[in-house]
């Protein structure tokens, strides 16, 4: 199954160098655990499939709004270190 996870990605990073679009890679890891606020991370922050809860400052979000935002935060902090392969446009 990991396969056709590389598969689409790649995909997506050719369709994206072909619009002149930047593609940035960010880890995972965690960001349903993470609470997108105060950065505190723990496995019981996430109550449900759907609820997260922080144990530390008491935010309730949905959960994939949650990691979202700590996927977004990551690319950003990715795009200001120049960690982003940029592609050249004509």
């Amino acid at each position: 199954h990991s396969w056709a996870f590389a598969q689409l990605g790649a995909f997506v990073e050719y369709k994206a160098k072909r619009a002149g679009v930047a593609v940035v890679h960010v880890d995972p890891r965690n960001t349903s655990r993470q609470c997108s606020e105060c950065w505190h991370t723990h496995r019981t922050n996430r109550v449900t499939q759907a609820r997260f809860v922080c144990r530390s400052c008491g935010i309730v979000l949905h959960a994939d709004h949650n990691g979202s935002r700590n996927i977004a935060h990551r690319a950003d902090a990715a795009w200001q270190r120049g960690a982003v392969n940029r592609p050249r446009t004509p």
